[in-house]
């Protein structure tokens, strides 16, 4: 699986209709946060570490719009995981703690927490 090229223009484009169809109902904050977060994942997974950071990045400030701890949570994971994945540089660490702000950090400890009690 490693170094394998997937073909994920099926995803891209599933989710570029989804994208369009919520553009123009109500309350659609929520969808396209999803359908960002799916977008997010994809470029994780192709390891496209720059679009993945700028979408999961963008995914954070939704969820700090929003006011839900859920998607900062989300986006906060994903963003220190791709940190780790691309082995980041002190400065990019700085920077990500800084992005995260007080709701992010608060959000990653209420994450540990739960994982540290679901293995004990």
């Amino acid at each position: 699986m490693k170094g394998e090229k997937h073909d994920v223009s099926a995803a891209y484009t599933y989710l570029n209709k989804a994208e369009n169809f919520y553009e123009q109902i109500d309350f659609k904050e929520k969808k396209l946060a999803n359908i960002l977060a799916n977008k997010a994942r994809i470029d994780e997974y192709l390891q496209n570490w720059n679009n993945a950071i700028d979408a999961f990045s963008e995914l954070l400030e939704t969820g700090k719009n929003l006011k839900s701890m859920n998607t900062i949570a989300d986006a906060g994971v994903h963003l220190v995981r791709i940190h780790i994945k691309k082995s980041a540089s002190l400065v990019e660490w700085l920077q990500l703690i800084k992005k995260l702000g007080f709701y992010g950090i608060m959000a990653l400890l209420k994450v540990l927490f739960q994982q540290k009690q679901r293995l004990f």
